[in-house]
């Protein structure tokens, strides 16, 4: 794990790096830390897939992926690498005029929710 921290000019801080990094008191400027961390401690401070994503880094997700094309199968039509692979599901749906039932949208949002890094 890498963490960078930038200190606003005139302030100090106390950075406590996850995973047994330890705590650091430090001044203004950029300080860094490389750290090695077990895979369940990374797991809370990976980003969790959602719907505010573009829809090319839910299709590199393949746990999103899987939750997109569970729910939604028609999401697959939409190519890879394409100008539409970089807006976010409901830009999509908007554009296509495709209404997804709040049931559904709320499965969504619960299933990538529970994608742990």
């Amino acid at each position: 794990m890498r963490l960078d921290v930038e200190v606003p000019p005139g302030t100090t801080a106390v950075v406590e790096v996850p995973g047994g990094g330890g705590t650091h008191d430090v001044g203004s400027g950029r300080h860094s830390w490389v750290h090695r961390c077990a895979p369940e401690v990374m797991a809370g401070w990976l980003p969790v897939p959602s719907l505010d994503d573009p829809i090319g880094d839910l299709r590199a997700d393949p746990a999103a992926w899987a939750v997109l094309t569970h729910h939604l199968p028609d999401i697959e039509m939409v190519p890879a690498g394409s100008d539409l692979d970089r807006m976010t599901l409901a830009e999509l749906l908007d554009m296509v005029g495709v209404e997804v039932p709040a049931e559904t949208m709320a499965e969504v949002r619960g299933a990538l929710a529970s994608i742990v890094g």
